[in-house]
Order: C-alpha cells, then structure tokens, then sequence
C-alpha cells in the first residue's frame, strides 16, 4: 500500500487463441475501486514489486528472452523507465526480489545461470544495487538556427548517463556519457517549438529537470517589395521564407537622420501610415520566432519618397467638422465647431508656393518654410473661432527658436502679417492657434519686447457683432502682467504674456461676464517698467 492509501497488484494474463502471456499493472483505491491500470511489455513475467519515491512503483522479473528485467511507473501508471540485465551470451540473470533501501536506492536480487563443462547451468544467487538517485538538472536552451537548439544543463551528482526526453518522453538524443552538460539538436523545422527535458540516469534511477519549451529562429523574409506608395502611407509585402503562420514580422523605417520606428504584423504584408508627403523613407523588415527573438533582416533594403500632397478639400456644414490635409511638413488640423457656418461651404486647404515679406506692424516676426492657405467657396467666414494646428519638421525652422514659434495669418487687405496667440508643442513639432478669419497662415518666429512701450492691443476696438472674438495684447515683455480696468478703476481682467510677449482678452471679466460696451484702461507691466493706454469694446 502506498502513502497515498492506494494499492497496486499484477495481474498475468493469457492472449486469445495463442500467443504470449502478459501482465497488467493495476492500481486500487483503499476501497478497492479500480483507479487504473496498463499492460506490461509482452511476455513480461513478474516475480516482485515495491513502491519507490514520490509513489512510484518498481517492479521486477524477466523477459520472453529470459533476461531480468527491472521497470518503475509513476503514480499516473506512465512508465518512468525499464532496464534488461544479459550478462553474455548464454548466461541469464533472473530476478526474483527487490527492496527499497533507506535512501530510496533499489535493491534486486535472483540467480545467474551460466553454462558449464558438464552440460547444463549452474545457478549462483545474484544481488545488484541500482545506486542512490542522481539531484536533478536544471535545463535551459540556446536557439542556434532555424532548425537548431543546443540544450545545456548541469552536471550533477552520481549519474551514469544522460538523455534528452520530448514532451511524450521519447528518448532524443540518445543515452549521453556522465558529465556531459550540453547536446545539439539538429534537424528542426523553422519557428517552432519544441518541448524538452533533461534526465540524469543512475542505473535505472533518475531525476528530470523541469519541461523548458524554445522555439527554432524564423528564417528572413525574402522577396521584400513595395506594393504602393501614397501621400500619407506605404505598403510592402514579402515571403515568408519557409516560417510557418504563427511568424510575427517587423517593419522598420527611418528617414534620413532620424529614430527608427517600427510595426510588427502577424502577415507578409504591412500598410505603414501617417507618413508626411514628399519624404523618403527608408524600409526593413525581420522575422520573429514564437519567443519573440528576431532573425536576421531581409537582405533588402528599400528606400521611397511618398507623394507630395498640393492640397485637400471638404464641404462643412452647420454641425462643423474637422479637416486633416497631408502637407509636405506634416498634417495640418482644421477644426470648424458646430454652427460656425449657416450652411454647407466648400473649404480647401492647399500648400502655398511662395510667402509674402514678414512685414508686420504689431510684431517682431521672421517666417519659417511652413504655410497653409485656407480657401472658401464663398464670400463668407466663420462665425466662431476655428482651431489650427500645423506640423513642421527640424530642417523647416533652421535659425528660429522653437520657443517662440506662432502661427501669423495674412491681413490681404493691409498686406501684413498679423500674430495669432498660440501654443508651441515641441515634442510633437506643432503649433496651434485660433481665428475666425481664413486666409494664408504661416508658422512664424515672434520675438518678444524689451519693453512695455512698444505695447499695443488689436483689434481696438473689439466688435463682437463684426465677428471679432479675442482682443490680442503684443509686443510686449515675455511674461508681462495686463490688468484691465473700468475707467472708474474697477478691475475687469488680470492677464500674463506669454514666451513670445501675447496675450489674448476674450472681452469678459473676472467672472466670466461680457464686458459692457465702452472704453477700459489697460496697465501692463514688464521688464521693470509701465505703461497705461485704452481699449475700446463695441458690442
């Protein structure tokens, strides 16, 4: 009976009409319900049994052939391992007995029956010691190729052998001599996975590592192509190479002087978007193997330029919308709320060829490459502020502060370029801004003042039933303070100017009111010095 309460018996068999004698391996409960049970080799007798380690069951006997014979199954009735013992030729070693020594080692006992000058055999009792079982190995793996794994372990204590097993407990590798720590698989297919374990043998006696599972290398994409190239996206495809459908693959691309960024896709095939129009791109693409490692890159290197995008165009309604136009900078972002228009209006969004002189009378701009012009089918503009946002690349602001970037529209009717307060993202190489008056915009260098003289507010007066919607303070000290005032002194707004010495006034107080129509003192502070002047409001 074993720790577990459980019993084990064998049970010989004869076969249907003829044939061999065999013995079945039985396990009980302790209430004698069959648990299981499995069939000896052929023609195995039994002639003794005992439980080893962790309920296992060792068992002994002898063959069809007449040699002794020694197995042990593990407590789910697999078969561990089995041993036969010839002496020579003619000589047979019988096994009657074995015994579990203190230290789990394995006892068997029985006869040896060799020939002798008189004719017949003589009999000699016979003992063997399986030896104490060896510790157990730690495996682990190093993945040499597509169809290659070099399996490693330690070399651990009184072993007499090892062997490399599969899942199902086949023997791979063959038995290995003592102190070999590493064994070479070859002959694997591409990207799999394969399932090995260790065992280290002492007679019959084992221990086996834990289960360690690597996956051969995927081979490299071959016959790496485009397929097609637009404004905004590039497609390429390749072959997978003899890797099987679980392979994963990477795509690379760079532009000339700048960070890798990659995609990895489960087909032989990649859509890579939000690219900028007018760029060469150059392309890689790997293959990676079910552990995540990759193999070397297709032999292939692409390079493209994308298609330059002239402009893009859309119809606006009274619920708004937002417009994306491809520029050869980087995207450009329009979006118009809901109700800025009465109705449907045609807006189109195209790539200036050439910028008018910087001029401009209330700051100190210098221009960059980077420009939209923004179209309307009708005599018409919106009624509420509109949100740009435009993109530019490092070559496009050589000499200029990214600190300081704005975004400046085009006044057609004074020819001179007038700021816009807006927000400089340098992580993302944007810049946004807001108006309600669509024409040619330009990314621009504003500096700020040395001083508050040169102070000045526009439009002045503020009319909000002519569609004006912001009042702008410029040409001020970068964080110059701006209160206004009722000309009886009560205070209406506290305002601060921004790197590029702006600021904006939406024509409400403190409190978030529309200021009465009339006119306010204005007293801006900065650099050390002051400077008071009036603003008008007409509503």
């Amino acid at each position: 009976m074993s720790g577990d309460g459980s019993v084990w018996t064998v049970a010989a068999l004869s076969a249907l009409a003829g044939g061999n004698t065999f013995s079945k391996l039985l396990k009980y409960d302790q209430n004698l319900n069959l648990l299981g049970s499995v069939n000896l080799d052929s023609g195995i007798s039994v002639e003794g049994m005992t439980l080893g380690s962790h309920g296992s069951i060792w068992i002994v006997g002898e063959n069809l052939q007449q040699y002794g014979w020694v197995a042990q199954y593990n407590s789910g009735l697999t078969l561990i391992s089995s041993m036969t013992f010839p002496v020579s030729s003619g000589n047979d070693a019988f096994i009657s007995g074995i015994s579990k020594a203190p230290d789990d080692s394995m006892w068997i006992s029985g006869t040896l029956d060799y020939p002798h000058a008189g004719g017949g055999a003589l009999g000699h009792a016979w003992f063997a010691h399986l030896g104490d079982p060896t510790t157990t190995p730690s495996l682990s793996a190093v993945v040499q190729s597509t169809g290659s794994i070099q399996w490693s372990w330690n070399d651990v204590e009184r072993e007499t052998s090892y062997r490399v097993v599969s899942a199902a407990n086949a023997n791979v590798s063959g038995d290995l001599p003592p102190d070999t720590v590493s064994w070479t698989e070859f002959g694997l297919s591409t990207n799999t996975a394969y399932a090995r374990r260790v065992v280290s043998l002492n007679g019959i006696s084992l221990s086996t590592s834990a289960e360690l599972t690597r996956y051969t290398l995927a081979a490299p994409p071959t016959s790496f192509a485009l397929t097609s190239v637009d404004i905004s996206s590039i497609s390429v495809s390749w072959a997978a190479n003899t890797n099987p459908g679980i392979t994963s693959y990477r795509v690379d691309r760079w532009t000339a002087g700048s960070a890798t960024t990659s995609v990895t896709v489960a087909a032989a095939s990649a859509s890579l978007t939000g690219l900028f129009g007018g760029t060469t791109y150059y392309l890689r693409v790997a293959a990676l193997n079910g552990d995540g490692m990759e193999t070397l890159m297709s032999s292939a290197l692409l390079s493209t330029a994308t298609l330059i995008a002239t402009s893009t165009a859309a119809t606006i309604g009274s619920g708004g919308g937002a417009i994306l136009y491809a520029a050869p900078s980087g995207p450009v972002t329009v979006i118009i709320p809901p109700q800025a228009f009465s109705g449907a209006v045609g807006v189109t969004l195209q790539t200036p060829t050439s910028f008018p002189s910087d001029t401009s009378p209330t700051a100190n701009l210098t221009g960059s490459n980077v420009g939209i012009e923004i179209v309307l089918d009708q005599a018409v503009q919106p009624s509420q502020d509109v949100t740009i946002t435009m993109t530019y690349q490092a070559g496009d602001i050589l000499g200029l502060d990214a600190h300081r970037l704005i975004i400046a529209r085009y006044d057609t009717t004074r020819n001179v370029w007038v700021p816009l307060v807006s927000t400089s993202n340098m992580l993302q190489r944007q810049v946004t801004a807001r108006t309600n008056h669509f024409s040619l915009f330009r990314i621009m260098q504003a500096a700020a003042s040395g001083t508050v003289d040169t102070a000045l507010a526009f439009p002045n007066p503020l009319r909000p039933s002519q569609g004006h919607t912001l009042m702008t303070f410029a040409n001020l000290p970068a964080g110059a303070r701006i209160r206004i005032y009722t000309l009886s002194g009560q205070l209406v707004r506290d305002l601060s100017a921004n790197a590029v010495g702006m600021a904006s006034w939406d024509g409400r107080n403190q409190s978030g009111e529309k200021a009465a129509s009339g006119t306010y003192a204005v007293f801006a502070q900065g650099a050390g010095q002051s400077k008071t002047f009036k603003v008008i409001v007409q509503r």
